[in-house]
């Protein structure tokens, strides 16, 4: 069992790499966000608090995401491996994950940061919001998210870099190239 953290700025390509990485390894993919836009959809009493926030740009939680987060990982063990994306975003996430796993008798077996510049990132952003019709994409939600990456996801990359676990490609490329570059760290764990 392979367990895979994918990190990095809003819009890096995160979820359009889960995907190959899904097809390709055979990973169980968990994604915050779309277990976030589950519950929004669903109009919970947690979908309409976690859309307020998110409309201000703001990031949930750490307990919320936290157990939502343990609740879908418990129901899918005994696969081939996961892929987190979008978990940890916070360093109480990343302790609280660190410990989920191993009260599971698991472990992360590498993070891999896709970097991209925020100036790249901001046009990817954009253009998604045009052709996904997302809300929580526009210019505002977008610096506010960026703020709330530099000071609350970035230090993630040093706790893991000092567990030995970070890895990095370059986000600016083909998704072709990106997923090339992501695959071959992968293949190295094995």
């Amino acid at each position: 069992m392979t367990n895979i953290a994918l990190f990095g700025v809003p819009g890096a390509g995160k979820g359009t790499q889960a995907k190959l990485l899904v097809d390709k390894f055979g990973f169980c993919h968990i994604s915050t966000g779309e277990l976030i836009r589950q519950e929004i959809r669903g109009g919970t009493e947690l979908g309409k608090k976690a859309k307020a926030i998110i409309d201000r740009g703001e990031l949930l939680d750490d307990a919320i995401i936290s157990d939502m987060f343990k609740s879908e990982l418990t129901k899918n063990i005994g696969g081939r491996g996961f892929l987190f994306d979008g978990y940890p975003r916070t360093l109480k996430q990343a302790e609280i994950f660190d410990k989920m796993l191993e009260e599971l008798g698991m472990k992360l077996d590498c993070m891999i940061e896709i970097l991209l510049s925020e100036e790249e990132s901001t046009k990817r952003i954009l253009k998604r919001a045009e052709i996904e019709g997302r809300s929580d994409d526009n210019a505002e939600t977008v610096k506010s998210r960026f703020e709330e990456y530099r000071s609350k996801t970035a230090p993630i990359a040093d706790h893991y870099k000092k567990l030995g676990l970070y890895k990095s490609v370059d986000g600016f490329g083909t998704v072709e190239e990106v997923f090339e570059n992501v695959e071959k760290i992968i293949e190295m764990l094995h």
